[in-house]
C-alpha cells in the first residue's frame, strides 16, 4: 500500500532524476507579508526603546507588516508569494499547498517552496528564466544548481544522482556515541 509520505518521496526523486533544478533564497521572506486586518484582531507592538522619548508613554504602534517572530508572518510571506506565483501564470497543485506548476512551450516547471527557499525544476533555459522573472519580483539570492535542500546533499553526474544528509547523519553519531 502506497502512503503519502512514500509518493511525495517517489515524485521528489523523480523530479531530481530528471529535471534540472535551481535553487533561490527569498531575503528577508517573512518582512514581505502585508496584514490585511478585519474589523477585529488587529496586531500592536510596544514603541521600542530608541524611540519611547518621541512618543507619548501610552503610545503603540499598529502593525501594517509582518515581522520576524510574529505567528503571522509565514503565513503572509506565503500569500505573498502565491500572489507572485499567479502573477507568473503558476497553479498552485492541490494536493500539496507548497508545489506550483505551469506548461510552457510544452514542458513542465515545477516550483517549490520551503519556507523562504524556492526550488525551481524543468528544462534548464525555461527554469533560468523562471528565476530571472521571480527575482525581479522579490529581493533574492540566487543559490544555483541545487546541490542541497531541505537538509539533503544532492550530487549528481550523467549517471547518477546520489542523495546524502550528513547533517543527520552526523547528528545520530554525535547522540548515540558511535565510532
Amino acid at each position: 500500500v502506497a502512503t503519502e509520505a512514500g509518493i511525495k518521496t517517489t515524485f521528489t526523486l523523480v523530479i531530481l532524476a530528471t529535471m534540472y533544478q535551481h535553487l533561490v533564497d527569498v531575503e528577508g521572506a517573512f518582512l514581505n507579508g502585508v496584514f490585511q486586518y478585519p474589523d477585529k484582531h488587529k496586531i500592536y507592538m510596544s514603541v521600542p526603546e530608541a524611540y519611547r522619548e518621541y512618543y507619548p508613554p501610552w503610545a503603540v504602534f499598529l502593525l501594517l507588516k509582518t515581522q520576524y517572530g510574529t505567528i503571522q508572518a509565514a503565513l503572509q510571506y506565503y500569500r505573498e508569494c502565491v500572489k507572485a506565483l499567479k502573477f507568473l501564470k503558476f497553479k498552485r497543485n492541490p494536493a500539496e499547498p507548497c508545489l506550483f506548476y505551469k506548461w510552457e512551450k510544452g514542458q513542465l516547471i515545477i516550483f517549490t517552496l520551503w519556507v523562504d527557499d524556492c526550488c525551481i525544476s524543468g528544462p534548464k533555459e525555461l527554469v533560468l528564466k523562471t528565476v530571472k522573472e521571480f527575482t525581479s519580483l522579490w529581493d533574492c539570492k540566487d543559490l544555483g544548481e541545487l546541490t542541497e535542500y531541505v537538509g539533503c546533499k544532492v550530487e549528481r553526474n550523467k549517471d547518477f544522482i546520489k542523495l546524502t544528509q550528513p547533517v543527520k547523519v552526523q547528528r545520530f553519531i554525535d547522540e548515540f556515541e558511535c565510532k
